[in-house]
Parts: structure tokens; sequence; C-alpha cells
């Protein structure tokens, strides 16, 4: 490169730097500091042995604090001179990131490109901004890397037998170990960066012992001066890095796992990558959505330049430099990220800037591909073609850097958190007999540096994030010694989520004060301004309107529930025991027929508070919004409640009071849903009609569930209704079904929707939402059956012609519904739920050592959602049994929930007749209990007057 060309690299190398400069000076002082800022402030103006005493209890090591203290006393402490010593490394590292290129590459224009790349890159802008540790640190690692290279240079030129000045490789290593020394005292991730070193320097060791440079052959090597100019080096500064940190490695220690900003868990390793890469690709101002493509064209560029280097690499004469060059990089690019993942694994609080440290790989990466792409020379591949590949991925990467940093300059949803905006607009509102209360109490630091002196209450009073540290209904003393006396209350909020999950403060401040409005919103923080009346009184125990007492599986209690809104519920939660697992809720809303209406699923209160972090005996209100379907009609719905979790979705069992399992979900009392009317636009229906039914309405349309069934099987039919004039009465609806064989059958008489909403309340305009359960006809033929609907009204007249709707095919059945004709014949009712008509046996009689063969014939009298076991037994003339067995009907195969009303099922039981039985007469006695409950209730038997007598049916039998 001669004179004029290495000007003219000098003079794009300095306007670079401007442009670095100016891209962190422009809006510096636009955005508010945030908490991690106003720390830093806060820590800094402390003397140097309270920071280094405040330091070692923190998750950071002291060194920038120390030197933003030293800033503070030149430049004061401002917003812009906060933030202006991260400026001042973020550009000093956009020289130094070309001098390493250069190192590495050999190449001024690769040099020019990575410096070009790390001054306008997004975050690299993002963090050069912020009063934070995190340029001083890329700074430091980029600083040791490149002395790293340094020395690795100078190896390579010991192993081609040159003579090697020992003062200036003594120097190199001297340089490195002050500056990684100073690396590790800034962050601790900088030891991820001091591990991908050593692994790079044993390569290089490794590689030089084995693989001589070209033309040097054994008798010209220097082992002996490589190794101890790497290895020894290497060892001798490692003992010296360590022994300096010597003094600090207590207080790792002690914070290693004591971080309580989040609670225990695993990070979600496919969550981690997509957020490393979006913020390589686009720092902290690119929507994900949009981020994914360019972090994928980011990809697509990386590993092409990836491929131009170790091609190049390939080429003759730059075998022995290159390899190297490109294991620097990977393991630079994905060693300290992957350490600090391991590191964090157990703990899922990750945040993409701590794989900051590896961003300049990337950008050497990139900027050294593209230089080796730009010069190669191959007859594969045109130059033309190189060329524009080249122009593109540059434009592309410039295009990303221009839209994401416009964004973070312009677009307020990528600002910082505001409290300097929230400070100002109390300061201007608050009434001299207001107070403030922070949530997150240990936010103050970042509070109190706009509004100094002024007086707050931090709840919780932390100094750092606690996440152990919730709220509960206990936080009303605070209230009672705060706000005595106060007419008003502000309220900021901020991470509250965390310390607050459940909303215990703002419930209670929502039940004692009135809110008052706020013209104005804060990115990333809360504001709430509550007047108080003056006799206000905090309780430290919830209001339930409507308590009960309901035990899921002696783990969790609902201990009742209150409606907070037209479409809102808060349900009182209370942990039994110490919970392990992350238990789940499931509401359903149902009306008076049993028809589902809507349903939420979630944890029983807030994402960021799962059941495992609950203490025992503390109350835990869960809001949850009831959003029914559209079109359903407003009124009076049943609240239904189960828990589970997502591993067993059947969930806990509803316990009485002796423990015993009442079924795995429990009905509370009725919650009256507001709900507004709807247009026939507004609802989306599968089968779309437009009928005409009289009295002033339409059919919409229908779904059916299913579409295939056996006679006696239940359906799930939904109509939705137009109301074209305003109906005369009550009217109701009428299915019929009919056959393959054209015989039509009577499927039953419905309301349109429910009993609460029927007709006659129904206006012009209108669009109604119906669900009905019918039971296909016990008698329809197999094949292809049709539904349709008339409309009836109130005296059961036909309002208009039916309308057909969908096809059913009916199923060839199994379902027995003609009356069997048992040897035996019994007319048996249990307890109006089931039937025993008779019973066949064979043989009869039978001998001691055969088996007796038993069939049963039951006629199910209702739906039933009790899994009745059938109990069968043999006994002896003094009424011990002698032999039997128990089980659910048909060996299991027809558990009583799927019995059909009407239908017979034949249940075969077999009891084994001991050897040696006596002959003479003995009685099978059977009957049918609930094996879910502890004291295994049998079922009554119920004489013609519907009495309670004996609970089981005795057939008498000879033995032979």
């Amino acid at each position: 490169m001669n004179d004029r060309t290495r000007a003219i690299v000098y003079i794009l190398l300095l306007l670079i730097v401007a442009l670095a400069l100016g891209l962190r000076l422009y809006r510096l002082e636009t955005q508010s500091l945030w908490y991690d800022e106003g720390f830093s402030a806060y820590l800094a103006r402390m003397d140097l042995s309270a920071i280094t005493a405040r330091t070692a209890a923190d998750i950071q090591p002291p060194l920038y604090y120390y030197l933003l203290h030293g800033w503070i006393d030149l430049f004061g402490d401002s917003e812009g001179a906060l933030r202006g010593l991260s400026v001042l490394f973020g550009v000093l590292s956009v020289p130094l990131i070309y001098a390493l290129a250069w190192q590495l590459f050999r190449d001024r224009w690769a040099g020019l490109l990575a410096a070009l790349f790390l001054a306008i890159s997004p975050l690299q802008v993002w963090y050069g901004q912020e009063a934070r540790m995190y340029t001083l640190l890329t700074f430091l690692c980029l600083l040791s890397s490149h002395l790293l290279v340094l020395i690795g240079a100078r190896a390579r030129r010991v192993a081609a037998s040159e003579v090697a000045n020992p003062w200036l490789s003594g120097a190199l290593w001297a340089a490195y170990t002050a500056v990684t020394i100073l690396a590790i005292y800034t962050h601790y991730f900088a030891f991820f960066i001091l591990a991908f070193q050593a692994v790079y320097l044993l390569l290089v060791w490794v590689s030089l012992t084995l693989i001589p440079p070209p033309g040097v052959d054994g008798r010209e090597r220097n082992d002996g001066a490589l190794t101890w100019l790497l290895v020894g080096g290497g060892l001798i500064s490692g003992a010296v890095i360590l022994l300096a940190y010597v003094p600090w490695v207590p207080h790792v220690l002690n914070r290693y796992g004591a971080d309580l900003s989040y609670w225990p868990g695993q990070l979600k390793l496919h969550e981690v990558l997509v957020d490393i890469g979006l913020s390589f690709v686009g720092g902290e101002s690119v929507p994900e959505e949009i981020g994914l493509w360019l972090a994928l064209g980011l990809v697509l560029i990386a590993t092409l330049c990836l491929v131009a280097l170790v091609l190049k690499g390939g080429r003759k004469g730059q075998r022995s430099a290159v390899p190297h060059v490109v294991a620097f990089l990977l393991l630079y690019l994905l060693l300290p990220p992957a350490l600090i993942l391991i590191l964090s694994y157990n703990t899922p609080k990750f945040n993409a800037r701590y794989a900051l440290v590896s961003h300049p790989a990337l950008l050497l990466l990139l900027a050294g591909g593209l230089a080796a792409l730009w010069a190669w020379r191959s007859r594969a591949l045109g130059n033309a073609v190189r060329q524009v590949t080249v122009a593109l991925s540059v434009l592309f990467l410039l295009a990303v850097a221009g839209y994401a940093n416009h964004n973070a300059y312009t677009d307020p949803a990528f600002a910082r958190a505001d409290f300097r905006g929230v400070a100002g607009y109390i300061a201007e509102h608050i009434e001299p007999d207001e107070t403030i209360i922070l949530l997150s109490g240990h936010m103050f630091p970042v509070y109190d540096y706009y509004a100094p002196g002024i007086e707050r209450h931090l709840l919780p009073d932390s100094p750092t994030l606690d996440a152990t540290r919730t709220l509960d209904y206990g936080v009303a003393a605070d209230l009672i010694d705060w706000l005595f006396g106060m007419g008003g209350v502000w309220v900021v909020l901020w991470q509250d989520e965390v310390v607050d999950p459940a909303g215990y403060l703002l419930s209670i401040l929502d039940d004692v004060g009135e809110e008052q409005p706020i013209d104005q919103t804060f990115p990333k923080v809360g504001l709430r301004h509550y007047r108080l009346p003056p006799d206000a009184r905090f309780t430290g125990e919830p209001v339930i309107a409507h308590p009960t007492d309901i035990n899921f599986g002696h783990k969790l209690r609902l201990l009742g529930y209150t409606q907070t809104g037209e479409q809102e519920v808060t349900l009182y939660w209370q942990a039994m025991e110490p919970l392990t697992e992350d238990y789940r809720v499931s509401l359903i809303l149902r009306d008076t027929a049993g028809q589902s209406w809507g349903r939420w699923d979630g944890r029983p209160t807030a994402y960021l508070f799962p059941t495992n972090r609950w203490r025992v005996g503390q109350v835990v209100p869960g809001i949850y919004q009831l959003v029914p379907m559209t079109g359903a009609p407003p009124g009076d719905y049943g609240l239904e409640v189960g828990v589970y979790t997502e591993e067993d979705p059947k969930g806990l069992d509803v316990l009485d009071e002796a423990g015993a399992p009442q079924g795995k979900r429990a009905m509370l009392g009725a919650v009256a849903l507001s709900v507004p009317a709807v247009t026939a636009e507004q609802i989306e229906v599968p089968n779309r009609i437009v009928a005409d039914v009289g009295g002033g309405l339409q059919l919409l349309g229908w779904d059916l569930e299913p579409e295939e069934a056996q006679p006696g099987d239940s359906l799930l039919l939904t109509l939705v209704w137009s109301v074209i004039s305003q109906p005369t009465g009550d009217y109701r609806v009428r299915l019929w079904v009919t056959d393959a064989a054209g015989q039509p059958w009577d499927a039953g008489t419905f309301p349109p929707t429910n009993v609460w909403h029927p007709t006659s309340i129904w206006l012009p305009g209108q669009a109604w939402r119906g669900q009905m359960t019918f039971r296909l006809p016990n008698h329809a033929q197999e094949g292809q059956g049709r539904l349709a609907v008339q409309l009836l009204d109130a005296s059961g007249v036909a309002l208009g012609a039916a309308v057909e709707l969908a096809p059913v095919h009916i199923l060839a059945t199994s379902r027995i519904f003609e009356p069997p004709q048992p040897q035996a014949a019994r007319h048996t009712n249990f307890d109006a739920r089931i039937a025993l008509v008779g019973a066949d046996m064979e043989p009869d009689p039978v001998a001691a050592g055969d088996v007796l063969r038993i069939t049963f014939y039951w006629q199910a009298l209702r739906e039933m959602d009790i899994p009745y076991t059938v109990f069968v037994h043999l006994l002896g003339p003094d009424g011990r049994v002698i032999a039997g067995h128990d089980s659910q009907p048909v060996q299991g195969n027809r558990p009583t929930t799927g019995w059909v009303p009407g239908e017979y099922i034949a249940d075969p039981h077999e009891i084994l007749i001991p050897d040696g039985l006596a002959a003479g007469d003995y009685v099978v006695e059977v009957g049918l209990y609930d094996a879910g409950v502890p004291s295994m209730p049998r079922l009554p038997v119920l004489s013609e007057e519907g009495e309670a007598g004996t609970d089981r049916v005795i057939f008498s039998v000879r033995v032979r």
C-alpha cells in the first residue's frame, strides 16, 4: 500500500470515528436514565470505599464505578455527562477494532469495514449511550484480544526461526495482563473472554508445534522458545491475573447463585438464541417479527463470510495464518456466549446484552469475509458476481443499522423507562396532602436522581430487586403508617410484576380510594393516582363477596370469589402446603343446561407468580377476564373451576371434608355477565346460511359436533339467529333427525339460546348464538341421515317450515335398546340411576373347582358422571364371602359414564368355585358402588315408593 492509499485509509478511518462519535452524541440526553443508569449514578457518587463495599454485595465489580466517580468529578452528573464515559469507550473501540482487523487479515479495507460496522452497529450505539460498563468492557476485551493476536503473530515468527525480541514479548504479555485484570474488574463475564483466549493460545501453540511454517524444517525449529513464549508467558500471565483477583474472589463466591432478582427455573434455549440474534442484528430497537428476517439475512451473510475466509486459508501462502484467524473468530464469537448460557441455565433470567462481549467477533468475521470475497480471484466465480454480492451484503448491513438506529432515536416503543417524565409529572401535579409510593422500592436510585429530597416510600424496602420478597395483604400495615391523614397517594410502578405480581397494593387502593385520571403515559413506567377519603381504613384481609372452601387435592384451597367487573371475576386462593408444581386454573362458563359458553386457562394469578412461588397460607387473588363467545346472551352463568398441571391435564381432585374425592371440577355460584349485542356480520359461523324460519327471525348458520355418531350419542348443535323484526313471544326450537330409512325422529325441543334470554326480549338488528345438546334417537337406522330445525311459538305451533341443516352420519351401534330376556329376571332400581333387569348363569348347578359364568343385564336410567364399580360375590350359608371380584362393567370396557339412558348392557363375570367347597345351596350378591370415595358407598336399591332399602340383589346357585 503506497503512501497515498494509506493516507486515504486513515482519512476514511477518521471519518468513521467521527461518524461513531456523532451517532453516540446524537440525542444523547433525549431519553431518561433508566434504572441501571440511575444505579450507576447513585453508586458513582459514593466515595471509593463505599463503592467497593456496595459492589462487593452486588453483581458487578467496581472498576467502572471508580472511573465514573472520577468522571463525575470532572464533568458533573448530568444525563449527558454520565453517558459520556460510555461514549468515550464506544468511540475508542472503533480505531481499536480497525487495528485488530488489520492484524488478523492484513487488509486495510477489512479494517475499515470492521470500524464502520462497529461505528454504526445498533447494539454498540445503544450501549454507547447508556451509563453502564458495557462499552468499557467491550473496549478492554477488544484490547486484550488484540494484544493476544500480536503475541500469536510473534509466535509464528519464532516458529519460523526468526529472532524474537524478548523485551517486546514481555511488554506485550505485561500489557495483556494489565488490560485483562481491568476487564475482569469491570464485569464478571470478562472471564469468558479469558477462557476463549486461553483456548486460542493453546491451539496456536499446538498447531505451530505440530505443523511447521512453510519452508522450515525440523533442524531450524525453535520449539523451546515457542513454548516459552506461548505456554510460559500464558501461565505467568494467568497466575498474575488470578493473584490480582484474589482480593475479590470471596465476593464472587458469595454472589454466585445469590442473585434473587428472578425465581428458580431454566432458560428456554431457543428463546435465548433468538434474543441474541435479534440483538446482534438490530440492537434493542427492532420489532421481533421484522428482526427475525433481518437476523436470517445476517446469518446468511456471516456464513458466506466464514466460507470465504476458510477458502482463503486453503490458498497457497495463506495456510499458516488464516486457520488461526478463523479459529480466533469462532472462539471469540461462540465460546463466551456458550459459557454464559451454561452458567445461567438454571436461572431463567437472560438478557442479550450479556453476549455483547462477543459482538465484535461477528463484526470482524463480516469485515474479513467480505474483504476476502471482494479480493478473491476465481474463474468459477465472476468478478461481477462477487462484487455485487459484497455490495449487496454491505448495503444490507448499512440499511439494517440505519433502520434500527432510527427506531432507537425516534420510536417511543423502544424508549428507555421514562423515570424523568414520571418524576416531573408528579412534581407538577402532587398536592400538599399527598405522598408517593415506589413499587418496586429498589427503583429509588433513579427516581431520586430526578426527584431528590422528595418524600417517597419504598415497597418493598430493598436495595436491589428480590423476587423472594413478594407482597401480600400485609402491605396494609405499611399503608396505615404511610397514609394516615393523607388525602392522596401516587404509585410509581416498575418491575411491579415481580414484587407484587398478584396486585395486592393496587387492589387495596382500588377498594379504599378513588383513582384519578392521568392524562399522560410514560414508556415502561406505570403511574397511578388515588384520592383517599378522610376515614380511609386499610385491612389486611380481602373482602370476598362469595366465600367458599374448596379443597383441590390438599394442594390449593379456593376461598371464594368476587365479581369485580362486567366480565371480570376475582378468585381467592391459598396454598395448603409448599408447592413444587406450576398449577394452572381452568374456568368454564356454563348455562343452566350445562352448555359451555367460554373458557379461561392459565396460572391462578399473574404469569410471573407461579404457584411454586406462593407461601403457605398466603391469600392470593387471581383476576380473570370472562369473555364469552361472540353472540352469547347476557345473564347469569355458572362458574366451573378446575386445577391442573400441563403434565397432568386431568387435574387435582376436589375433596370433601373427609378428604374423599368429589370429582375434578367444582361449580361456583353465578356471575352476571353484561354481554353487548352483536350484529350478524360479527359472528363467525362454520356453515353459513340465510333461512327465514318465521316469527321475525332468520337462521344465519349452524355447526354440529360430531358429524357422525351412534344412536344414543350426544351431539352439540350451534345455531346463529338474526332478528329481523320484534319477536311476538318466547319461541322454541324443535330438532328433527331423519334416518337413512326416511323415518323422522323428534330429537327434542329447546330454547333458541337459553332460558334466561327468551326471544321476547330480542331486538331487531341483533344476532344471537344458541347451543343445544341432543341425543340421536335410539332407534334411528344407520346410514346418512339429515338434521332439521323448526321454530315453534310458546304453544308449540310451527312458525315456519322446517329448515334442513347438516347431514348426520348415523353409525352402526353396539348399543342394545331392546329389552333382554334373562333366565333369572329381576327389576331392581339402583338409586334411580341403573336398573338390574336380570342375569343368566351357567352351569347351574356348578361343580366345585369349575367356573361359574354370570351375565348381568343392566339398563341406564339416566346419564351418569361417576364410573360405578360392580361387585359380584359368592356367599356361604353364614353370609361370608367365599369367592368373587369387583370390576367396572364389561371388564372395564363400558364404564357407566358412557351409558345412554334407555340402553341395556350385557355385563359378563366369572367366579371360580373353590375346590372342595361343600355341595349345597349358595347365593350370589351383586351391586354397585363408587370406588372414587374412600368409604366406597354402595348405590341403594329403591322400592316402588322410592324408599332406599338394601344395597344388593341376590341370586341363588347350587354347588354339586
